[in-house]
């Protein structure tokens, strides 16, 4: 019992120190601090089976050891991973900026680029050049450059590429994704994206972070503009604006789906500008006070192409 209490202390410690000082994806660093909970816990279970329970840690232990070969055993690869993580990242913030905040964003060549290999023949044919591969082998690129970078964020994949789909139609140009759902009031699948980017928002920024603060400021504007009710993406009730939208639009014939009308260029934010009208009165209030030399105070901070030179044409050698 002692050699086991001895074993899940140094194991413990061992991955502590690797959480402390490596950079873990969010997949593997919930992975080790998982199996580091139930090392303490059995630790300090009294009248052990002692071979039955060092069977289990060492099976919890083989399993952070394959998975930490899958990330950082070969240098290519993890060059590959994390530069794709980052590039998803980026994408994804920007994406969410532009849809709740209306800072138009011009998607990454890249991530457009893979968002082809799921695409038409000609979308997977241009994939292929634009990769320098062959039009086989783009299901194992997808797959160590979406599939995997993506589980290991631990983010919902088919929403992030329904957003891949949607910049592929656009070729990459500035579009509000959720201004498309608006116009054809398609309430099931506004309450669906609205949940699943809160969810995709705490995820990808610090909690009270300025830009987060902003994003989701958005999202609850729109909510409360189209609906009376949200309970989940399949429990809401729409408002009476969202109504006589409706109503409207039926008259126009224009309710149809959003998802049949992807390959259009959305109308550019103009629910983000009719959203900001009621306070209007108030910006030409304040044009008319006197100027005064703004106090210092932070910026929104998010990632910016810049800093990504490198990422306009990755050459990592993904296997």
């Amino acid at each position: 019992m002692e050699a086991l209490q001895q074993y899940t202390a140094d194991k413990i410690a061992a991955w502590q120190v690797l959480i402390a000082t490596c950079k873990l994806t969010p997949r593997l660093q919930k992975q080790i601090q998982s199996t580091i909970n139930t090392y303490h816990q059995t630790a300090n279970q009294p009248n052990l089976d002692v071979i039955e329970c060092g069977k289990s840690l060492l099976a919890l232990r083989d399993l952070i050891e394959d998975h930490w070969k899958q990330i950082y055993g070969d240098s290519s690869n993890t060059a590959c991973l994390f530069g794709h993580i980052v590039l998803f990242r980026i994408f994804l913030q920007y994406k969410l900026l532009e849809d709740y905040a209306g800072t138009p964003y011009v998607v990454n060549k890249n991530i457009v680029c893979l968002g082809r290999c799921k695409g038409e023949l000609e979308d997977r044919k241009r994939a292929a050049r634009e990769l320098s591969t062959q039009v086989d082998h783009l299901d194992n690129v997808y797959q160590q450059r979406v599939v995997l970078v993506l589980d290991e964020l631990m983010i919902d994949r088919a929403h992030v590429e329904s957003k891949m789909h949607a910049a592929l139609a656009r070729d990459g140009q500035p579009g509000s994704d959720i201004q498309i759902l608006i116009d054809h009031c398609d309430w099931a699948n506004l309450a669906t994206v609205l949940r699943k980017d809160q969810l995709l928002t705490t995820e990808l920024f610090s909690k009270g972070d300025h830009t987060e603060r902003k994003i989701q400021r958005g999202i609850s504007r729109i909510q409360r503009k189209y609906f009376r009710e949200l309970i989940s993406s399949s429990e809401f009730v729409t408002s009476t604006f969202a109504n006589n939208l409706a109503i409207r639009s039926v008259k126009h014939g224009t309710t149809e789906s959003a998802s049949n009308h992807l390959t259009l260029a959305p109308p550019p934010y103009s629910d983000i500008h009719q959203g900001d009208e009621a306070f209007s009165w108030l910006r030409r209030a304040m044009r008319k006070l006197p100027r005064r030399i703004p106090r210092k105070c932070d910026k929104d901070i998010y990632p910016t192409d810049s800093g990504l030179s490198s990422f306009k044409n990755p050459q990592w050698d993904c296997q």
